[in-house]
Formats: C-alpha cells, structure tokens, sequence
C-alpha cells in the first residue's frame, strides 16, 4: 500500500513556521535598533555632561549659564525601559551617575554637590570635589556603554 504524502499540509506547516520565524528576527531586530538608538542617546547626553564639566573645570569650576542645568532628559524619559536594555552593572553605575548629575543641578543649601551663584553672576560655581566626583563617574558610564 503507497501512502500519499499530505503535501499540502507540510507545505502549510512550512508557511506558518517560515512566518513565525521571520516575525520573530523582524522583532529581534527592531529591538537591537531601539536597543542602539537608546544607549546613543544616552552616550550623547553623557558626553555632553562631560564637556560641560570640563569647560567648567578650566574656569574655576564655573558653569555658564547658558550650559545649566545639566541636561538628563533622554535619562528621565527612559529610565523606566533601562532594566530591560542594559547589564546589571552598566544599569547601576548609570543611575549613580545620574543621580550625582542631578544633584549638581540643585543649590548648595538643598545638596552638598550643588551650585552656588552669586548676585549678579551668570555662572553656577560648584566646589571643586564636586565637580571632580561626577566627571570620573561619567567618564566610567561612557566606557561601559560603548
């Protein structure tokens, strides 16, 4: 007895399994490019800190005023999607930094990293140690994002 091999079947089984394959790399894919994009965006606003306090440290720890507050916004619109992107370690050095960045954005008297501006300056002075503080942590983010 020749069976009849169920041709149509197989070739229908191949479809749904060469569909589900393709919209699982299509996905993959997407998620690598969001994945990028993210960390860039972060490198970006990261690098941009790091001038800033650069500058800032060649002027007697002096930020103008028109580089103030540091920026974290790419920071603060993602932070939640973070866990999901990054390593354990590359995520916790990311919030420390972070979180020193934004102490520098607040005055003296409300944290002990803050600005200090005088009346009729432009410029938002910071203790040196500060300023020294944030620059190693956001050098040491940089190298583990890239």
């Amino acid at each position: 007895m020749s069976e009849q091999i169920p041709w149509n079947l197989i070739s229908a089984i191949v479809g749904v399994v060469t569909g589900f394959l393709l919209s699982q790399v299509t996905e993959v894919w997407k998620n690598k490019r969001k994945k990028d994009t993210i960390k860039k965006a972060l490198l970006n606003e990261l690098k941009v800190v790091r001038e800033t306090i650069s500058e800032a440290q060649k002027r007697g720890n002096a930020v103008p005023m028109e580089k103030f507050p540091f920026i974290t916004e790419t920071y603060d619109s993602i932070k939640v999607e973070l866990a999901s992107i990054l390593k354990p370690n590359q995520l916790a050095v990311l919030q420390r930094t972070y979180e020193e960045i934004k102490k520098l954005n607040l005055p003296l008297e409300r944290s002990s990293s803050g600005y200090i501006q005088t009346v009729g300056s432009t410029d938002y002075i910071y203790i040196e140690n500060a300023l020294e503080k944030v620059s190693k942590l956001v050098e040491t983010t940089i190298n583990q994002l890239s």
